[in-house]
């Protein structure tokens, strides 16, 4: 009789935890953020692109190394539903100065080891592109992250922009048929917000010739690969310089109805002239004009001195998250870009081998998880400044987010520890017996 009591028992057990995880419930994840840009090559002079475009670049091991992309790890407790939507919310966010793990901590259950603005500054070779005096990439990323353009903190698997297909031209002026991003929607094209904040900007400096008076195209320092003097070409001609306020932080979108742009980001910025500086890098001082501006009761000139300023427009197109496919492409300025990235939504034991999918759940896995966008952005000149963004620049990649879901360990231990209790009474009555 005892037996029969400890199997229906044992039975009921396990149907009550099966139960329950067809059901919405908490669950562990580990996973990585990739975000980039450009592809290395070529480019319209024939040289590959030799910078870090990884975001952010500091999330490197060697910022300076030619990257296309920055790879970040997650952890965290988030919820999921019975549809496999995902509420990062309830669970804790990160935040800008400290990160967390599964164990918790101060502000929440779960992120990464966030990467601050005031830190994430990397400074590339000058000259490493002819056209390039400076820049320093400014970035940050914190995952989880607050709301987003009055979203929710989830990934819901219901609220996409529904199936099908789109080509998208990249609209910024100067674009037209040379820049798309495409779209192939799986099974859960993702809405909501990717809970990701990526923050950032760039300070740039661009040359307004890219030869010297003798006619060689500039050169980077030697210790950057550079052919001319040992420090570059520092001295020798005028540069723009200014900050472009925003970077690209949008990947991620609230639900659209139909498939489309679901955010456009878009911002301005002074560049001021300056004369080439010093031969050591040391940098110009500003070019300033002088201009009537009217003139006195007597006659005399009012006059009165501006700086050399071009205004630059700053703008991206981000989308919704798919398991299917995307690809941003575009062939404006220096470089040309194509790149593809594919997303799935898998069971452990279904996932194919490419998938890292087998019959075993490795470290208790269950499900995986990967959401791929694409995204475009270009610099462009605003009239009627000179045109220093000729060609203008054109950039975009891809964001792709993979998720490696397991049950929470708090309920394997319970299910555990109750089955153990069930065995500790059957073998307690066996020897009244």
């Amino acid at each position: 009789m005892v037996s029969r009591l400890l199997a229906c028992a044992i039975v009921a057990l396990f149907v009550g935890a099966f139960t329950a995880s067809a059901q919405a419930a908490v669950v562990q994840y580990t996973g990585t953020i990739t975000v980039g840009f450009g592809d290395g090559g070529p480019s319209q002079a024939g040289n590959p692109d030799l910078a870090n475009n990884g975001l952010p670049p500091c999330a490197k091991a060697n910022p300076y190394a030619p990257a296309i992309t920055a790879t970040l790890p997650l952890n965290g407790i988030v919820k999921q539903s019975v549809s496999g939507d995902l509420d990062f919310a309830p669970y804790g966010r990160g935040n800008a100065t400290s990160g967390m793990n599964i164990a918790g901590g101060t502000g929440g259950n779960g992120g990464m080891n966030p990467r601050a603005t005031a830190t994430c500054r990397v400074p590339f070779p000058p000259f490493i592109n002819p056209r390039l005096r400076l820049r320093t990439q400014i970035g940050g990323a914190i995952w989880p992250a607050a709301t987003l353009n009055g979203g929710t903190s989830n990934l819901s698997a219901a609220a996409g922009a529904g199936a099908g297909s789109l080509v998208y031209p990249i609209p910024f002026p100067g674009f037209t048929g040379l820049g798309a991003e495409v779209i192939s929607a799986g099974a859960s094209t993702f809405g909501g917000i990717l809970p990701r904040a990526g923050t950032g900007a760039v300070n740039l400096g661009l040359n307004t010739v890219t030869a010297t008076v003798q006619g060689h195209v500039l050169q980077p320092p030697q210790a950057f690969g550079g052919t001319g003097p040992p420090q570059g070409d520092f001295g020798l001609v005028n540069y723009f310089s200014g900050l472009l306020p925003t970077g690209p932080s949008a990947m991620g979108t609230v639900a659209n109805t139909t498939m489309g742009v679901g955010n456009y980001l878009s911002a301005t910025a002074d560049f001021t002239m300056h004369t080439p500086g010093g031969p050591n890098g040391t940098p110009g001082v500003t070019i300033s004009v002088p201009v009537t501006i009217g003139v006195t009761a007597n006659g005399a000139p009012i006059i009165q001195v501006f700086a050399v300023k071009d205004k630059a427009a700053l703008e991206g197109v981000f989308f919704e998250f798919t398991t299917g496919f995307a690809q941003h492409s575009d062939q404006v300025g220096d470089f040309f870009t194509t790149l593809n990235a594919s997303g799935f939504d898998c069971a452990i034991a279904a996932c194919t081998a490419n998938q890292g999918g087998g019959t075993s759940a490795p470290n208790g896995t269950t499900r995986k998880l990967q959401l791929v966008t694409p995204w475009g952005a270009g610099i462009r000149s605003l009239p009627p400044a000179p045109d220093l963004f000729d060609p203008q620049l054109g950039f975009g990649g891809m964001a792709v987010v993979l998720l490696k879901i397991a049950p929470e360990p708090g309920s394997t231990a319970l299910l555990a520890v109750g089955i153990a209790g069930l065995f500790g009474v059957h073998r307690v009555s066996r020897r009244r017996s």
